[in-house]
């Protein structure tokens, strides 16, 4: 195989699908219009498990949390849900891992 063929069949990480998944979903930051994920932070490729990011600014972290365990109804009432865990780790990156219910919660 060419090295370019390697490329295309690289099967997408666990970071590469939670990324997929995130990058689009509007963030509520400093009042702003038409805000998403991707434009405040930026992806990192540390390990493939997490998706590490780094912030563009200190307030994004409690801005990502909401994003990421909000839902909204037809109705546009809004839930809390547990899908994502996000968390700062040392070097100042964020790291958001997918939550897997407990056994009880299946």
């Amino acid at each position: 195989m060419k090295e370019k063929e390697v490329e295309k069949a690289k099967v997408p990480t666990a970071s590469d699908k939670i990324w997929e998944e995130i990058k689009n979903l509007p963030i509520a930051m400093f009042a702003l219009p038409n805000q998403t994920i991707q434009n405040h932070v930026v992806r990192v490729e540390v390990e493939p498990s997490s998706l590490y990011l780094r912030g563009k600014s200190p307030a994004v972290i409690a801005g990502l949390d909401e994003a990421l365990n909000t839902s909204f109804d037809r109705a546009g009432n809004t839930t809390k849900t547990n899908g994502f865990s996000v968390e700062q780790a040392e070097g100042g990156f964020i790291i958001v891992k997918r939550n897997i219910p407990a056994k009880s919660e299946k």
